[in-house]
């Protein structure tokens, strides 16, 4: 990655956790670059640039885990989405919705993300985007906090024996 693109993403994953701050009342603010810099390192994770190919600007990122057997095995997940923004002035124009899309037509199984409760748009995104391409939804008991829910979303039975 070029480093006019990091130096983009990175002012963009800012505004997306001072975004989420908003929701839980909490500031990581000494933390941020070195949890920038562990998702582009971490060779589990896939961090994707998200672009309007239009005007060719970035506005927003995906950020996927794939999981190793034993997380695999502990949450019932193969994927986990750690991180997915979009500007709020580009949003609900399709485009995380067609990188989601994307990502599931190339790599099958259940898929874990959690969400911030009071954030009920991102929730509500998640279950219909998923939802919409037949994977169900369960919630899981994440103990000790209150303000984040776990969910996996499982894989349509007719996707996995393609």
């Amino acid at each position: 990655m070029d480093s006019q693109t990091k130096s983009e993403l990175y002012h963009m994953y800012q505004s997306y956790k001072r975004e989420l701050w908003k929701y839980t009342g909490e500031s990581y603010e000494s933390q941020l670059k070195e949890w920038f810099d562990d998702l582009l390192t971490d060779h589990s994770m896939t961090f994707r640039p998200v672009r309007d190919a239009s005007r060719n600007v970035l506005i927003g990122f995906f950020v996927v885990q794939k999981l190793n057997k034993e997380q695999e095995a502990e949450c019932g997940c193969k994927w986990f989405i750690s991180e997915a923004y979009i500007l709020p002035s580009c949003r609900k124009r399709g485009f995380m919705t067609a990188i989601v899309h994307d990502f599931i037509t190339s790599n099958k199984g259940n898929i874990g993300l959690v969400t911030i409760d009071k954030n009920t748009g991102a929730t509500k995104f998640w279950e219909d985007t998923l939802g919409s391409i037949g994977y169900s939804k369960e919630k899981i008991p994440h103990l000790g906090n209150r303000i984040v829910s776990f969910y996996r979303f499982k894989m349509p039975v007719l996707a996995a024996t393609r």
